[in-house]
């Protein structure tokens, strides 16, 4: 059977072309370590699925259902995952990301809820109206010891869905976080400098000791968050004052 295929491949490295795959059901298999390059995949279920260390370049997912996989350490490169006759993405709920590498891939309207993303690399991706609600950034040490790992560098997230994340330290520059819901989520000490943070739920949310530099930073009302702690510019500060109320004025010489 076709969806047999990539599960029987006994080759060493398992290297696909150019290969186009639809409408197959490839849950619960073992088929790790593939490298694939121009594929094509259509409506295929991946649920439950062992594909730790795999490698995607320039390659489309339709329609694909990611849920509870293991994508450890996996790697994709000028990936698109969205459907736009649909508007929608593929789904990677509860799957295992952990170390996951993501470069000029589209993303945008995909399902990441409560994926374990500790370690992920997310650069250079378009994400619009994604879902990361409850995602796992961290990793817990010695049983009590809780640390986040994530970078989400120079990609445009807006619209999306950051609820309930600990993002804490994380590295998050140069992205574009437009009408997003942090709600309830830690992002104390988290990097969102040259970021644009515009139009958000900030309901519960940590962001004491963020790094706010040189970041668009409008609208954000200080007397509804605490920012203790929170780096900014000198350029940044009448803008912060001024949309409580109050002028700056000019020192004058």
């Amino acid at each position: 059977k076709v969806q047999n295929q990539l599960a029987d491949d006994k080759r060493t490295i398992k290297e696909y072309s150019a290969c186009e795959f639809n409408d197959l059901s490839c849950n619960n298999l073992i088929i790790t370590d593939l490298i694939l390059h121009n594929c094509i995949f259509k409506n295929i279920n991946f649920t439950g699925t062992d594909l730790r260390n795999l490698k995607a370049e320039n390659c489309v997912f339709t329609d694909c259902n990611f849920n509870n996989a293991n994508l450890e350490e996996s790697t994709f490169l000028k990936c698109n995952f969205f459907n736009k006759e649909q508007i929608s993405g593929c789904s990677f709920k509860q799957s295992n990301l952990k170390f996951l590498t993501m470069m000029k891939c589209n993303v945008a309207f995909s399902i990441f809820k409560k994926a374990n993303l500790y370690g992920c690399k997310i650069q250079d991706c378009y994400g619009r109206g994604a879902s990361f609600e409850l995602a796992d950034f961290t990793m817990k040490v010695s049983g009590k010891f809780i640390f986040s790992d994530a970078e989400i560098s120079d990609s445009n997230f807006i619209d999306s869905d950051f609820n309930m994340v600990n993002l804490s330290g994380c590295s998050l520059a140069g992205s574009s976080f437009e009408n997003v819901d942090f709600s309830s989520s830690d992002l104390s000490r988290a990097d969102f400098s040259y970021s644009i943070l515009v139009k958000n739920e900030l309901v519960n949310t940590n962001l004491t000791g963020a790094d706010l530099r040189y970041a668009d930073i409008r609208n954000l009302d200080i007397t509804k968050i605490d920012l203790t702690g929170v780096l900014i510019n000198e350029d940044q500060q009448s803008g912060l004052l001024e949309e409580i109320g109050m002028i700056v004025c000019q020192t004058k010489d």
